[in-house]
């Protein structure tokens, strides 16, 4: 039976990390085991995770000062035993559903693919769902760039580089669970405004993720959220783009970058029109101001791709 590594990074966590542990425990699927980094805590976080580490021999705790998020997860999957299989990253006030791992193993254990990924459900910071359906879900709706134009990913087919270039579609790392040698292969968590996003792009050079039409985390959703009104997208897009421009990627997936780039300015533009459809004003504006950037942006860096 394959054996899935969690990796919960956890900085001044005590008060969600207990509900992310138990979720870990409360798999249908038994075979994992869990490393907590505490990431230079100042509350009860270590304390916390040792409690739970004395009485479930498959938890590891580790304390080390802070290294920022990526640098958290890095030393996670060193520290996971070296016949693990397949990592999966879970944020320290996020939840698994109970049936994640059951659901993402078939699907990443398929030949050729670096991985498998679902869909995360919205939760509040008292871990009350979002009045969402499944088809609401961020990433239920998968684009990909082809050619001059934007298509619709069907749910039997996989999330590809061409995908992940025109926006992230896999919001959260506990939606994922990576083969451990894609992971080697892609290298390193790396600390920049988007390092999800910037390790997806870098895994899906080696090949794709199979997609999971069924919610896998809870994601909690905090006052203080960058994601709640794009700031994370506006922070993090500018660094992937520049990332992508100066990548050293085979001439097939530079073109990919390149029309994935202009095609995200369409779909800004998509966002406007929605807007102006609703009579949402102020995000029209927000989101004029968005597409007018990103296509500035095109405009400087597409000669590099």
């Amino acid at each position: 039976m394959p054996l899935i590594g969690v990796v919960i990074p956890a900085w001044n966590a005590e008060e969600f990390l207990a509900e992310a542990i138990e979720s870990v425990q409360g798999q249908t699927f038994g075979n994992w085991r869990l490393v907590v980094v505490d990431n230079g805590s100042t509350d009860g976080t270590a304390a916390l995770a040792h409690r739970y580490a004395t009485f479930d021999d498959r938890i590891t705790v580790i304390s080390q000062a802070n290294a920022g998020p990526s640098g958290a997860r890095n030393t996670g999957v060193a520290a996971l035993p070296p016949e693990a299989d397949y990592c999966l990253f879970l944020d320290s006030d996020d939840m698994l559903e109970p049936q994640a791992l059951e659901l993402l193993l078939p699907a990443a254990s398929r030949p050729g693919v670096i991985g498998a990924h679902g869909l995360p459900r919205e939760i509040d910071e008292r871990g009350v769902p979002a009045p969402k359906q499944l088809h609401e879900a961020w990433g239920h709706v998968r684009q990909q760039a082809r050619r001059f134009r934007v298509r619709a990913l069907q749910p039997e087919e996989d999330t590809d580089f061409a995908s992940l270039v025109i926006w992230p579609c896999i919001e959260t790392p506990g939606q994922v669970l990576i083969k451990r040698g894609a992971l080697e292969a892609a290298g390193p968590w790396r600390s920049m405004p988007s390092e999800d996003w910037d390790l997806w792009l870098r895994l899906a050079t080696h090949g794709s993720f199979g997609y999971v039409p069924r919610y896998v985390v809870s994601k909690r959703e905090r006052s203080d959220s960058l994601s709640r009104d794009g700031k994370w997208m506006a922070q993090a897009e500018p660094a992937i783009r520049r990332m992508l421009a100066s990548h050293s990627l085979p001439p097939e997936q530079r073109h990919v970058a390149r029309m994935g780039h202009l095609l995200s300015c369409w779909v800004k533009l998509t966002w406007v029109r929605d807007d102006l459809r609703a009579h949402r004003w102020n995000s029209a504006l927000r989101n004029t101001y968005r597409w007018m950037k990103s296509s500035v942006r095109f405009a400087g860096v597409a000669w590099r791709y």
